[in-house]
Formats: structure tokens, C-alpha cells, sequence
């Protein structure tokens, strides 16, 4: 009796843990996250290890002769290498709408340690916020 008893056991438990996980099913659908509202950074940047090697001052922004804005973003390279890399900017309205699609990737390179800058200009009046996405260059030449 007790040899039957000792086969039994396992089966039970598996049973026992199968019914439970059943009764964890859900049909919600899932939620996203929301992140706080406190604005964007204006500098973003595709991959960590890239993320590690770059470093940003604080921007200068103007409103030009036709009413556009014109940002500059500083940025430094902290790699021992010239640096191929990419970047667009993408403007926002002041309801944080973006104002165009997204842009062309812009290639760029950066020096050793040296700073450099960002310089753009929007393509309408209404821009009031940006955002300058960096990722490394897709194109051949360069780390």
C-alpha cells in the first residue's frame, strides 16, 4: 500500500501545481508603462555601448530671421578613436506633436576627445522642442 501511496504522491503534486498556474490566467490585456511627463531628452542614443562614449553639454537654442529654431548641441566623443556615427533631430510642436517625419540620418564623425556640435534648424515656426537621436554609423568605414 505504501509503494502505491509513493507513486501517487508525485502525480498529485503535479496536478496540484497545474491547477494553480491555471487559475493565474488572465484575459486583460497587457498595460503599458507611462513614463513621467517631464519632457524628453533631447538627446538620445541607440545602444548602450554608444551610450558610454558619448557625452552632451547643455543645448543653445535661437529663433533665426524666419522664425525657425535653431538648436546646438554639443557633444564629445570619450573614445581614443575617430567615431562614425549618425544623427537626426526631430522637432515638436509646443503640444509635443512631432512636426515632420522623421528625418534622414545624417552622418557625422567625432574626434578623440574633441568637442564638436550639432547645429540644426527646424523647418517650421512652430518647432519649440527637439530631440537628436545618435546611433552608430550603418554605413561602412570607421568603429
Amino acid at each position: 500500500m505504501n509503494r502505491n501511496l509513493l507513486c501517487i504522491t508525485p502525480l498529485l503534486a503535479i496536478l496540484v501545481a497545474v491547477t494553480s498556474l491555471s487559475g493565474c490566467r488572465t484575459d486583460k490585456p497587457l498595460e503599458g508603462k507611462l513614463e513621467a511627463n517631464n519632457g524628453y531628452p533631447n538627446a538620445t542614443i541607440s545602444d548602450t555601448d554608444l551610450q558610454k562614449l558619448l557625452r552632451f553639454q547643455p543645448y543653445t537654442s535661437q529663433r533665426v530671421e524666419n522664425g525657425n529654431l535653431q538648436i546646438s548641441q554639443p557633444v564629445r566623443s570619450l573614445a581614443d578613436y575617430s567615431m562614425n556615427l549618425q544623427y537626426r533631430v526631430i522637432w515638436f510642436d509646443a503640444q509635443g506633436v512631432p512636426l515632420a517625419p522623421q528625418g534622414s540620418w545624417i552622418p557625422k564623425t567625432l574626434e578623440p576627445n574633441q568637442p564638436d556640435y550639432i547645429v540644426s534648424n527646424s523647418t517650421s515656426d512652430r518647432a519649440v522642442d527637439f530631440n537628436v537621436q545618435f546611433r552608430r554609423s550603418r554605413r561602412g568605414g570607421g568603429r
